[in-house]
């Protein structure tokens, strides 16, 4: 399945939009040639690609905020956890190139005002602002092995995933809520409120 930036039941983006994840994907084969992580690749499967298609289903993703209350204007920083719940490795392109977002592969965001449960964002990923090609290197150092019930971790600014829908691309006060989705996998949902 290709990634597609879906709130439920409503269809967001562009043709660009779609050329960018069309490209994302033809480009996640070069993982399979080279993993970098602490652990040992030992998967029978070895096409990143065929992996991309069906094992995000056995990836549990989780976020969690910094701060659940913030300034206006002050940044928000996410934590976002991927967790391989199947009983053999699984490998996942996570990194991205600072040249691109910086961000994690694959991650599309639902933040909605926790009030209207209307969307405030103007792109769910700031990578479809941009058509990018990237080297394989560059794929290589963001793939990683996850062995059955290990995890990895890091911490982003969410700015640096999506874009809000308003001229001074900041949240205004209120209330939000916050879910991330890696390819067909969701996270939990959690709070946020602006102060």
């Amino acid at each position: 399945m290709i990634p597609t930036p879906l709130y439920r039941g409503k269809k967001v983006g562009s043709i660009k939009a779609l050329f960018s994840i069309l490209s994302l994907t033809l480009f996640l084969a070069a993982c399979s040639t080279g993993n970098k992580s602490n652990e040992t690749n030992n998967n029978p499967d070895t096409s990143f690609s065929n992996q991309l298609h069906t094992h995000s289903s056995k990836i549990e993703l989780k976020i969690s905020l910094r701060e659940t209350v913030l300034k206006k204007g002050n940044p928000i920083f996410l934590n976002i956890s991927l967790t391989n719940c199947d009983s053999i490795d699984r490998t996942v392109l996570f990194d991205k190139p600072i040249s691109s977002t910086g961000g994690p592969w694959g991650i599309f965001a639902r933040i909605t005002d926790y009030k209207t449960n209307k969307s405030v964002l103007k792109y769910t990923n700031k990578a479809l602002l941009s058509s990018q090609l990237h080297t394989d290197k560059q794929l290589q150092d963001g793939c990683y092995v996850l062995k059955p019930k290990r995890s990895i971790s890091k911490e982003y600014q969410l700015t640096d995933i999506v874009v809000f829908n308003n001229t001074d691309f900041l949240l205004p006060k209120g209330q939000y809520e916050v879910q991330l989705h890696y390819y067909i996998a969701e996270s939990n949902r959690v709070l946020l409120t602006i102060e």
